[in-house]
């Protein structure tokens, strides 16, 4: 467990097979997991079947509108998702607008 988080929501971006999906999902109220995989996606959500705290959503970084992650109450984030130096910067910009972002 991370801590006590059960009031908050994680969002995880970029999920794989969904081992740290399980993990934040023990520790905050709700998980929002973003992914641009399908087989990612259904991987976790298979894997993760007993959690009704994990949300999924395909979701291309690049391509589609961080905007509508805005209002969500989203306050810690993991980014695992592509690792060149200007995605990673680019992501980070997105994600540092949002609202109720803490860690």
């Amino acid at each position: 467990r991370l801590g006590d988080e059960k009031g908050s929501t994680a969002m995880e971006v970029g999920s794989y097979l969904g081992y740290t999906s399980r993990v934040l999902a023990e520790s905050f109220q709700r998980v929002i997991v973003l992914d641009n995989s399908w087989a990612h996606l259904e991987h976790n959500a298979a894997y993760n079947s007993e959690y009704n705290n994990i949300f999924y959503l395909k979701f291309h970084t690049h391509l589609d509108s961080w905007s509508n992650l805005r209002y969500n109450g989203i306050t810690f984030v993991l980014h695992d998702a592509e690792h060149d130096y200007d995605s990673v910067k680019r992501d980070w910009a997105q994600i540092r607008t949002l609202p109720d972002l803490r860690f």
